[in-house]
């Protein structure tokens, strides 16, 4: 729903450390653009804390950016999937669209396996209402440098931004649909 003072879209952005961090390099790249970004966002968060708020308030999109950390568990990648697919289906009745980005790499190689088939039932199995969004494949384990093997660099966040702002400019076109990836 477009924002009754300003026009802009609303959009949230609901995730982990990773949406958390995006947030926080951010800066004004959001706030200068025609879309209110909201961020709800918890650190080592799991696909639980998609749960549905009680109060949850309508969206023109709604981007999900979670599942490393349940991933990093050691759950199966179409197990995530499921999930992130039963709650984007939750979700629609609060947005027009729900996007699920695809989750960032790590330094461990096991985690990289299992990471190339969750990215790919993400991008693969998209509708008009649920899409699977690619982050740039300049994203790639190189691009983390933090000491603790998980996350990007301040730098590479920064450079996120745009990728995550992608899927909303698409959405202010005129025929207001995302592409199938």
């Amino acid at each position: 729903m477009l924002c009754f003072y300003c026009g802009c879209l609303q959009v949230l952005v609901v995730g982990d450390s990773h949406a958390r961090r995006l947030r926080d390099q951010a800066g004004t790249y959001f706030s200068l653009r025609n879309f209110q970004m909201e961020f709800r966002c918890k650190g080592g968060a799991r696909l639980s804390f998609l749960t549905v708020p009680e109060s949850q308030e309508h969206y023109d999109l709604i981007i999900f950016m979670i599942g490393s950390n349940d991933l990093g568990d050691g759950i199966s990648p179409s197990s995530i999937y499921a999930h992130l697919k039963g709650y984007a289906n939750e979700y629609l009745e609060f947005a027009e669209k729900v996007v699920i980005m695809t989750i960032f790499p790590r330094s461990n190689p096991s985690y990289m396996l299992r990471l190339a088939e969750l990215n790919n039932l993400i991008t693969r199995n998209t509708s008009n209402t649920i899409v699977g969004w690619r982050w740039s494949k300049k994203f790639d384990r190189h691009m983390i440098q933090h000491q603790d093997g998980v996350h990007l660099t301040d730098k590479s966040y920064r450079k996120a931004c745009k990728y995550i702002a992608s899927p909303v400019f698409l959405f202010c076109k005129p025929s207001n649909k995302l592409p199938k990836l």
